[in-house]
């Protein structure tokens, strides 16, 4: 692969495990971040439905990514979804 097709983000790191989520989730905006297991390390992350596939990345790429780089498992949901689902609740 040629090198300058790589296309390279830096993100600065944040000891904040929220700041640092949606930092490393960038260029999708995220709407919400919410820890949800802080002994497993488990947060989910809130996006615009028009978010999402950006959010996740081709084949799940950058939420992969982000959730190596911040140690943390990531369950995106889009905003829409997780309305119904904290109706149905």
């Amino acid at each position: 692969m040629n090198c300058a097709a790589r296309k390279s983000t830096s993100i600065p790191y944040n000891e904040e495990t929220v700041a640092f989520a949606q930092k490393a989730l960038s260029p999708a905006k995220v709407t919400r971040v919410q820890i949800t297991d802080p002994e497993n390390h488990k947060l989910e992350v809130i996006v615009e439905d028009s978010q999402l596939s950006l959010a996740i990345g081709k084949k799940g790429q950058n939420v992969r990514l982000a959730s190596k780089l911040i140690g943390w498992d990531i369950d995106i949901r889009a905003k829409k979804k997780s309305a119904a689902k904290s109706k149905s609740r």
